[in-house]
């Protein structure tokens, strides 16, 4: 038997265009709720984006920023 999440089977590129569809700002997984939708299936946000997006650091006055993007979809 296969692990699912509470809306039942999803595709990655059901999680890439939930994702894509992310406010600025907002905390992604939050947002997501990836620990109940998508994890089951897909895995961890984090390895799920450096596996099909990227992750781009910036630092400013000392502060690191990470950018999370996921591309090749549109």
């Amino acid at each position: 038997m296969s692990k699912v999440g509470i809306l039942g089977h999803q595709t990655k590129d059901a999680a890439k265009l939930c994702l894509h569809n992310c406010p600025l700002l907002e905390d992604m997984a939050v947002w997501s709720q990836w620990a109940l939708v998508f994890e089951p299936e897909l895995g961890k946000l984090k390895n799920f984006v450096q596996k099909y997006g990227g992750v781009t650091t910036k630092q400013l006055d000392g502060v690191c920023f990470n950018a999370f993007e996921i591309d090749g979809f549109f």
